[in-house]
């Protein structure tokens, strides 16, 4: 007894006429008898009461009825959830981003996958930038967002989908809408520490040898809220990606720094990553941001 006994077994105790299941069922009505008469043979039961004017079911066949629907039932909702699952509409795939990932538009887009696989589960872990290739090739996690230097492009998939300038973050005091690298010379700097974000401090670091100034460094931090509680106390000015304009502290102000240097944010996942839920989440990144390889 298979899928389809029990599918032609329904059709004719729902129309209690050999001809028209045999139409809907799109076979024969002597198949659609040999069919019947086999399943009988394999349940040992006697299923309907036939005469040359009627067919009804027996006490057995309302019985299977009930259950062979239930059966059917279930496993078309088992062949739909696998036919999403196999489209990565659900499923669960860990997510890992940085702080400078959530200042653009990456949490609009990822509220867009939301609606886009409602039944994908997304675990999304705060995790540094330097954290997470490592994350990524030990399998702990599927897919990360940050500012990296594509060091492992052997295991792993960069994809950009987003590139910022930078700007300098002050005291509301200041009053310039941009600044050269040439004027933060013996400026107090408040920088993020190197081991959290690498590749942002090393491209800031390449800003000031551009315009051949040595930056004054007092102070280092892992926490944004703390880089901007800094700058407010009057301990130093800071820079970082211009994405972070989007968020608004009382009492900072933000300037452009005029400099050509960018920062990029990549998607990064491994390469033979066979996650099915990875596929749609790439593919509002493709359409919203246009991803592209660093």
């Amino acid at each position: 007894m298979n899928f389809a006994d029990l599918e032609r077994f329904v059709v004719l105790a729902e129309e209690l006429n050999y001809h028209r299941a045999a139409e809907r069922l799109g076979i024969s009505q002597q198949r659609l008898s040999r069919c019947i008469m086999d399943l009988e043979g394999h349940t040992r039961l006697h299923l309907f009461r036939r005469t040359t004017r009627s067919v009804n079911l027996t006490a057995a066949g309302v019985t299977l009825l009930a259950g062979a629907r239930e059966t059917l039932d279930s496993m078309r909702r088992s062949i739909d959830s696998a036919r999403l699952a196999a489209q990565g509409h659900t499923g669960r795939i860990s997510v890992a981003v940085s702080g400078f990932a959530l200042e653009g538009t990456l949490p609009f887009l990822l509220r867009r996958f939301g609606e886009m696989a409602p039944r994908a589960e997304l675990d999304l872990r705060e995790t540094e930038s330097a954290a997470q290739e490592d994350a990524l090739v030990r399998g702990a996690i599927d897919v990360g967002f940050a500012v990296l230097d594509p060091k492992r492009r052997d295991v792993l998939r960069y994809e950009v989908v987003a590139t910022n300038g930078f700007v300098v973050v002050a005291t509301d005091q200041e009053k310039r809408m941009s600044v050269r690298p040439e004027d933060l010379r013996d400026r107090p700097l408040v920088l993020t520490s190197a081991d959290v974000e690498p590749a942002i401090r090393a491209t800031i670091m390449q800003v000031f040898r551009d315009a051949d100034v040595t930056p004054r460094i007092t102070h280092e931090v892992r926490q944004k809220t703390v880089l901007f509680g800094f700058v407010v106390a009057g301990l130093g000015i800071s820079i970082v990606p211009s994405s972070t304009q989007n968020f608004r502290r009382v009492g900072i102000r933000y300037a452009r720094l005029e400099t050509q240097r960018t920062t990029s944010l990549a998607m990064v996942s491994r390469t033979h990553n066979a996650n099915p839920v990875l596929t749609p989440l790439r593919e509002v990144m493709l359409t919203s941001c246009g991803a592209r390889a660093p």
